[in-house]
């Protein structure tokens, strides 16, 4: 069974619910999912860089805002 924190920055189920109700669909679907996650890792890079200099905690539903989720 999985641990809550181990899904806590999993937001593979967010991203494909999103691209769905934006009317993407198969290969499409697939592409554009990709695309998402590598700027999801990006941008986790980004703030993990700026919370480590700031030491600000942001929460899950910050950080969904924060990447336009």
């Amino acid at each position: 069974m999985r641990n809550n924190n181990d899904d806590f920055f999993n937001f593979d189920e967010d991203i494909r619910k999103n691209l769905i109700e934006q009317g993407y669909k198969g290969e499409q679907l697939t592409s554009k999912f990709e695309k998402m996650k590598k700027k999801m890792s990006i941008a986790m890079d980004e703030l993990i860089e700026e919370a480590e200099d700031d030491n600000d905690s942001m929460d899950k539903k910050e950080f969904e805002k924060e990447i336009n989720l």
